[in-house]
């Protein structure tokens, strides 16, 4: 802050004062300062120009944006997956695009009796091993899902519930990333 002097004393006025401290003469307020109520002197408002550059440069930033941008690129094809046991699976499917029906990406579930308990029971397995995983079954396999599907526990417990599955009459077995990719599919 710059300070003023008072024309009739002399004294160092700061800015803002309407009257000097000392000898109580009306000091002088320059362009851009009006008085306040109380006589107070105070700047005027002046245009905010930097705040409607920022605005304006927004806007058009935004509408730049959404003009220049293209479409996105078609997505290759995937490549089957070939597993450890040299079989090659189908590629996971393709997301649908918005607005198109979607379709049944799976069978219904089997409603054998003893497929649904064994089932079950792997999962809880799999969870008392900290291998967070879901075992469903559909139509005539076994989907589990788990981000440990290359674990050697996952694969003994997956093993050890072979037997059963089968006798409940399904064909195979395999394990999915949550994402869907096929890590492993081994025959019942």
């Amino acid at each position: 802050m710059t300070s003023a002097t008072c024309p009739a004393c002399g004294v160092t006025v700061l800015p803002g004062y309407a009257k000097c401290p000392k000898c109580r003469a009306p000091l002088p307020y320059g362009s851009g300062s009006r008085l306040a109520a109380g006589g107070t002197a105070l700047d005027d408002n002046k245009f905010p120009v930097v705040p409607l550059v920022l605005v304006a440069l927004a806007i058009a930033g935004g509408i730049a944006f959404f003009a220049l941008r293209k479409g996105k690129p078609a997505a290759a094809p995937l490549a089957p997956i070939a597993t450890s046991a040299g079989q090659v699976l189908a590629p996971p499917t393709q997301p649908t695009p918005p607005g198109a029906p979607i379709a049944q990406e799976t069978a219904p579930i089997a409603r054998t009796p003893t497929a649904g308990p064994t089932a079950t029971q792997l999962e809880t397995t799999l969870k008392k091993l900290h291998l967070w995983s879901t075992v469903e079954v559909i139509a005539d396999h076994v989907d589990v899902r788990s981000g440990a599907c290359e674990d050697a526990q996952l694969s003994a417990a997956v093993d050890a519930a072979k037997p059963a599955f089968k006798a409940a009459g399904l064909t195979r077995v395999r394990c999915l990333e949550q994402s869907g990719r096929v890590v492993f599919q081994r025959p019942l």
